[in-house]
């Protein structure tokens, strides 16, 4: 059941809001390159507690050891602060605050850009953040929590990021986490009516899910090769920007200076992308695909999925998507640039 409040306790409610919205404020000159995530913590705690008169939600919470969270970069919510996380130029870190005041809790989030940030980095913020302002435009008494939803999700996937789906915002008050689940996904139409007096977070959180797997298999200790039939003037450039050393990609002439248009043997489609894995992984050592995994998205690269442990189809085309199927692979699928 979703709690009505009073007008006295919305006032309450907007009151201790704008003391967490203060304590962004306060920290954001603090988040810099070489501070850790202790230090802002500490500063919070101190600000809470001299400053604001208030009690920090989550010190003690469930278990929570520290005054606020800190998540840094793929780290999606609850990040534990630390002294042992130092933040670099052009990390993302997440910071929530959640207060205590007159009995009544106020909780809220901003995202920082440490340093100078990458255009990806930049766009991600910027895109999380007006999706946030979609699902608050969705709220008005007679809608449905489904259009919050809905809203975040169509606006986020438009942009070509995905929804993480295993938080949701949440009812507040004088209980920290209450009804209704918030879910940032959905359908129009769906899920409780909205009525004058409900109050509850809108807290989406996206990601780009080739970065994070890319990051998952560096934290794994794995070898990345990016593997292309398309010519190497054009996938060198994404190799960088993804941060990926080792590229195989159909070689381009060149004479004096100039592009010729001809391709140089040998050739990186089908069977020869193949070959030319086979040659990288002797030159590190590496005779067998055990443990090796593989995404790919096309028909083409049959012979190479054949061959790894762990082949996996990422928005197949219908061929590839059948014989994935047949043949018990994963299959990922992720909004189409």
């Amino acid at each position: 059941m979703v709690e009505i409040k009073s007008q006295l306790e919305i006032e309450s409610m907007r009151a201790v809001g704008a003391l967490a919205a203060a304590q962004l404020e306060m920290i954001e000159p603090f988040v810099v390159p070489g501070v850790s995530t202790g230090e802002l913590d500490r500063i919070c705690h101190r600000f809470t507690l001299d400053v604001q008169n208030a009690i920090p939600a989550p010190l003690n919470y469930r278990g929570f050891p520290k005054s606020i969270c800190t998540s840094v970069n793929h780290v999606v919510c609850h990040g534990i602060p630390s002294d042992d996380k130092i933040l670099k130029n052009g990390d993302i870190v997440n910071i929530d605050v959640t207060l205590i005041k007159d009995g009544f809790h106020g909780d809220t989030s901003k995202t920082f850009i440490v340093g100078q940030g990458s255009v990806r980095a930049q766009r991600l913020v910027q895109t999380c953040k007006q999706s946030l302002y979609r699902g608050i435009q969705a709220v008005k008494p007679g809608a449905f929590l489904g259009d919050i939803g809905h809203a975040i999700q169509s606006f986020t996937e438009k942009h070509h990021f995905s929804i993480v789906k295993e938080y949701c915002g949440h009812g507040i008050g004088r209980v920290f986490h209450d009804e209704p689940q918030v879910l940032h996904y959905g359908r129009s139409g769906t899920g409780i009516a909205l009525q004058p007096g409900m109050i509850f977070t809108i807290e989406p959180m996206i990601n780009i899910f080739a970065l994070k797997l890319l990051h998952e298999h560096y934290e794994n200790g794995d070898k990345i090769l990016l593997a292309s039939a398309t010519n190497e003037l054009i996938v060198k450039p994404i190799a960088e920007r993804l941060e990926i050393k080792n590229v195989i990609a159909t070689k381009v002439e060149f004479k004096d200076n100039k592009c010729t248009g001809e391709f140089i043997p040998p050739s990186a489609l089908g069977e020869g992308k193949l070959q030319l894995v086979k040659s990288w992984m002797e030159d590190k050592q590496r005779n067998s695909f055990s443990r090796v995994t593989f995404y790919s998205d096309s028909i083409n690269d049959l012979p190479l999925l054949e061959a790894v442990e762990l082949p996996i189809a990422v928005n197949p085309d219908q061929t590839l998507d059948g014989i994935a199927r047949d043949r018990g692979w994963k299959i990922f699928t992720l909004p189409r640039i």
